[in-house]
């Protein structure tokens, strides 16, 4: 949930945004986010005053900023949805031969 709801602002598109950056953050390590803390007030907290979920190491660079772009505290500074849909075009139009080598650089040494 977008901190920002937290705060009694508005659903906007910008929470959205931070949702989107959290669904992509959760194919990385195949689980929900602070799945290893309780969450309650003290959760709500650390989130209003800037956690998020740490990023895994085999998580590519391109990915994580992406991530901590949609995730930035303060809203103005997410990206837009055009943005993001430029992001993911350029990011899909690897080819086969970079993604292949990307997890076998992974495998071996991840």
């Amino acid at each position: 949930m977008d901190p920002e709801l937290f705060k009694n602002q508005p659903h906007s598109y910008l929470s959205d945004i931070y949702s989107i950056g959290i669904t992509i953050w959760q194919l990385t390590p195949g689980h929900r986010p602070f799945h290893d803390q309780e969450h309650g007030p003290k959760l709500i907290l650390d989130i209003l005053d800037g956690k998020r979920p740490e990023i895994t190491e085999a998580t590519l660079e391109c990915w994580a900023n992406l991530m901590k772009r949609c995730w930035h505290s303060n809203p103005s500074q997410q990206p837009t949805i055009y943005s993001l849909l430029l992001d993911f075009r350029f990011f899909i139009s690897w080819s086969e031969y970079e993604i292949k080598n990307f997890f076998q650089i992974n495998m071996i040494f991840g």
